[in-house]
């Protein structure tokens, strides 16, 4: 079954120096979902978000820093005319397990200052958000998200997003062919 996603939309910290963090995992993903529809994405951009149009969705990316996540979101929402509810934004998450991936809708903030950022700027909480869950599976003790989340992703880690990208393809069930099937 499809689903009504008409934007999905990366947030995290768009400067060059938190690529490959953990806070940037919404980026990453948005780019492998990107290689999975199109051989060579090009990517068209405004102030506040870069997209990229597939069959009947949109991929995009804020280029804010992750705490303002809510001013990127709010532009390409009235940019594309769209509805909240038909949002969903991919994001790292402190508070899952490394490599586990929830979707959920209409959540408060659960003290993550990009989708509060997001609440704030759209007023209301009723869009999805697809978690990646980014907590070590050894650690005990939690260590504070602000520890984690701008450290670089370790190449153990790495691997782990790197097999998530088909169950979160399907996760969103995206109904169009990838590159290279008919």
């Amino acid at each position: 079954m499809a689903n009504n996603f008409k934007l999905i939309i990366g947030i995290g910290n768009y400067d060059k120096k938190y690529s490959n963090t953990y806070h940037n995992l919404g980026f990453y993903f948005i780019d492998q979902l990107a290689n999975q529809f199109t051989s060579e994405p090009k990517w068209k951009e405004n102030q506040y978000f870069e997209f990229l149009k597939i069959e009947n969705f949109i991929l995009a990316k804020t280029k804010t820093y992750m705490n303002e996540a809510g001013i990127g979101i709010k532009k390409a929402k009235d940019f594309f005319s769209l509805q909240s509810q038909e949002i969903v934004i991919i994001h790292d998450d402190s508070d899952l397990l490394l490599g586990k991936i929830k979707l959920s809708f209409d959540k408060n903030s659960g003290g993550h200052k990009g989708i509060e950022s997001i609440i704030s700027h759209l007023k209301t909480s009723e869009f999805w958000r697809l978690r990646i869950g980014i907590r070590p599976i050894s650690e005990t003790n939690r260590a504070k998200a602000e520890d984690l989340v701008l450290k670089k992703i370790s190449q153990k880690d790495f691997k782990v997003f790197q097999s998530l990208v088909g169950p979160l393809k399907e996760k969103l069930k995206l109904n169009v062919n990838p590159v290279g099937e008919t």
